[in-house]
């Protein structure tokens, strides 16, 4: 992941900071797991998922929206309301406190001081959020006003602790304080501090002032002061790891990072809220440092987690055999197993991918990640060995160790899935393993695979939450169709994966062999699956060899086709026999159809044209026009592009002078002859400057699709606009045209 400057300063020491943050977008439609097959929720920890490898950004959703930690200022309000019920022993509804903890302004604050005292003669006015939220009353009173003292104390000190950060902005600007503030605010606090006698109450003031003291700059004070009163904090209530956080920054301000460091690893393990903050604050420097850091831990559990955060900070590897020597069974493992596999993932997914004749490499790539999670493995004394099993064998598979990749995922296959994501994740290694090794296909190998990949894609699989099956299934159907054409059975490749040969299925030979294989009632177990699991079906076929038959003007053969591709018959947006001097496709979409046509009922107007043509002389050349126009409109040039669109065809509406010069969709060959013949079948001389201007277009078309690279200009005149130029300059037509088309006007001004 690519970071700013800035934001990696930010990241650094996120939470001392304290701030809120609008973070720019990261930008793309990623989720972080492309391109991998293993599912690190496997290892059931939710509390962990946060932690799990993303690409994009600081943390894992699992969702588009990106992972960060935007509510730092928020993460404790539910742990704060709950923590100030107990105070009040459930009398306080914990919407009330969530109004004077968060919501209400100071004013009303004091004014509920005063109501409930009741020592002013003025009687203070409470808003209607006041009164519905009411203090009043509530018994023992000696808890509700000392309540109310330290809320408006934290309410003050807002302005010093919660600043804003936007980070579309270059220079990020915060509110500052004059230091004097502070250092009142200090005092006040620590005069409020000394006169309660509750502890719960004493444990916030600490908290505070230790916060103000951070925000003052007063590094070593807060320290001093967190210290001092350390014993008072219990670990069970948030203040202990709140005020932590705040001497933690104050260390790594001092650039005592050995400290700042093991106490955020002490609040990583003990304060759920803060999990993710402390994280962006952790930033051991060198290994000088990270020794120290090791060498306060107090127990073999904070080593584990000091080295966890390391593993997700730097080295999951080294961090998992550090953990596995101090406690094989620790729950801090398998985080990192998971993180680990999803990182090689990003390693070795893109090279797994074939290509038709590409050799299958046989040597392994010995693999240091897999060796490490394999000896791991084999010695089964993790808490929870089927994951590692699975990982080992992945991992193994992988590297092309297909010998310890088998007995890895043998070890699992006895362990038995302990759940559905387990038992898919298990399907999906076992697959991987016997198709990446596989050089060819046969009927032993297809029936050896066939349970796995009923598992894949079966639609139960896919409804399991957290489950990575589509990388999974991409790549399988890239395998098996690769293999099929290298034993030159191109329409089972086709069908698993269409367009595995580029643009074989494109020409109308292969097209018939495609519908003929759909046809045949003879399949192996294997194919029947995938021809229900097909992107395209008979159907497809059938309508793209209609089109490809009307582009080879075979009008009859094309309307069986067309007749036969149920559910194939696409609508034209415009009336196919329009034509203008200036093509305008959203004019002709736009305009009012007496006929609306479809691809069926176009070409069966084009046959009885073309009929009509032949069988009445007095409207042969009108009909050949007609007929010109249609197979004009139905290519690249014209208003009926949706005659060509189809599933199977690749070819699109954007245009690539470098790729699409001798496609049919592009070729204006047709229109030319039929522009042609009605020109020839007809003495109006107006009539015949419309045919040679049309047949200018066609040539102008033509000399597009194949531009020389070195030719300067946007046209060139070729024969049809010469012969306009000279024989017909005397027509009405001809003015029309050079009134109309700009690049006639400037061939006839040269």
């Amino acid at each position: 992941m690519k970071l700013s400057k800035k934001y990696w300063i930010f990241l650094t020491n996120f939470f001392g900071l304290s701030i809120v943050i609008a973070l720019a977008c990261a930008g793309g439609d990623w989720d972080g797991t492309e391109g991998s097959m293993f599912a690190p929720e496997i290892i059931n920890k939710p509390a962990n998922t946060a932690f799990f490898r993303s690409q994009y950004s600081p943390f894992y959703t699992g969702n588009y929206s990106g992972g960060y930690c935007d509510d730092h200022n928020t993460a404790c309000n539910d742990v704060n309301v709950d923590e100030w019920s107990k105070y009040f022993d459930g009398k306080v509804t914990k919407e009330a406190l969530q109004y004077w903890l968060y919501k209400a302004e100071p004013k009303e604050v004091n004014n509920m001081i005063f109501t409930i005292k009741g020592t002013t003669k003025a009687v203070p006015v409470l808003s209607e959020e006041s009164k519905k939220n009411t203090l009043l009353g509530i018994q023992p009173s000696d808890k509700t006003v000392p309540f109310l003292y330290y809320v408006g104390f934290a309410k003050r000190n807002e302005k010093f602790a919660v600043k804003t950060y936007n980070y579309w902005d270059d220079t990020p600007k915060e509110t500052s304080t004059a230091t004097e503030d502070i250092t009142k605010q200090i005092e006040g606090g620590i005069k409020l501090m000394g006169n309660v006698k509750n502890t719960f109450l004493k444990e916030r003031y600490i908290f505070q002032v230790t916060r103000l003291y951070y925000y003052n700059t007063q590094y070593k004070e807060a320290i001093d002061f967190y210290t001092k009163n350390e014993n008072s904090l219990s670990k069970d209530y948030s203040m202990k790891w709140r005020a932590m956080g705040y001497v933690a920054g104050s260390h790594y301000k001092q650039k005592e990072y050995s400290k700042a460091n093991y106490l955020y690893s002490l609040i990583y393990d003990n304060f759920v809220p803060h999990k993710k903050a402390v994280y962006l604050s952790f930033h051991p420097q060198e290994n000088a440092d990270w020794e120290q850091s090791l060498a306060l831990t107090k127990s073999v559990r904070e080593k584990t987690v000091l080295w966890q955060m390391f593993g997700i900070y730097a080295d999951p590897k080294r961090a998992i055999n550090e953990i596995y020597k101090l406690d094989p069974k620790s729950d801090q493992l398998d985080l990192l197993l998971v993180r680990l596999v999803n990182i090689e993932e990003e390693r070795f997914s893109e090279t797994l991918m074939r290509k038709p004749g590409m050799k299958v490499e046989e040597e392994g790539t010995n693999n240091e990640a897999a060796k490490a999670v394999s000896l791991i493995a084999s010695q089964n004394k993790t808490s929870n060995p089927q994951i590692w099993n699975l990982a080992a064998a992945y991992l193994n598979y992988a590297s092309k160790d297909f010998t310890e990749g088998d007995k890895f995922l043998k070890a699992a296959e006895k362990q038995k899935a302990s759940n559905e994501l387990i038992e898919a994740q298990y399907h999906m290694i076992s697959l991987f393993g016997k198709l990446h090794r596989a050089k060819y296909i046969d009927a032993k190998l297809e029936k050896d695979i066939l349970p796995d990949v009923k598992k894949i894609f079966d639609k139960k699989t896919l409804s399991i939450a957290s489950v990575r099956v589509d990388f999974s299934k991409q790549w399988v159907r890239n395998v098996l169709a690769v293999l099929f054409a290298g034993n030159e059975e191109f329409e089972k490749a086709e069908m698993i994966q269409p367009r595995t040969i580029e643009n074989r299925y494109n020409n109308t030979a292969n097209i018939k062999k495609m519908i003929a294989y759909f046809e045949d009632p003879k399949h192996s177990e294997l194919e029947e699956f995938f021809i229900k699991e097909t992107f395209y079906d008979k159907a497809d076929y059938q309508q793209l060899l209609g089109i490809r038959y009307a582009q080879e003007d075979k009008l009859d053969s094309s309307l069986v086709y067309f007749k036969s591709a149920a559910g194939r018959n696409t609508e034209l947006l415009g009336n196919p026999f329009t034509i203008h001097i200036n093509d305008c496709h959203d004019c002709d979409h736009a305009a009012t159809q007496k006929t609306k046509y479809t691809n069926t009922s176009f070409i069966e107007k084009m046959i009885e044209m073309k009929n009509k043509a032949k069988s009445t002389k007095s409207e042969t050349a009108q009909n050949y026009f007609l007929i010109a126009n249609g197979f004009y409109n139905m290519t690249y040039f014209g208003n009926a592009r949706y005659f060509y669109v189809n599933n199977v065809s690749t070819y699109d509406f954007y245009f690539d002078y470098n790729k699409q010069a001798l496609v049919p969709e592009n070729d204006c060959s047709l229109a030319l002859k039929y522009y042609l013949l009605a020109k020839e079948s007809s003495s109006d001389k107006e009539f015949k400057a419309k045919c040679t201007f049309m047949a200018a277009k066609c040539e102008q078309n033509a000399w597009f699709m194949n531009k020389p690279k070195d030719y300067v200009g946007d046209f060139k005149a070729g024969k049809y606009l010469k012969q306009l130029k000279s024989e017909y300059s005397n027509t009405k037509y001809y003015g029309e045209v050079v009134k109309e088309c700009g690049y006639f006007s400037t061939y006839v001004n040269q």
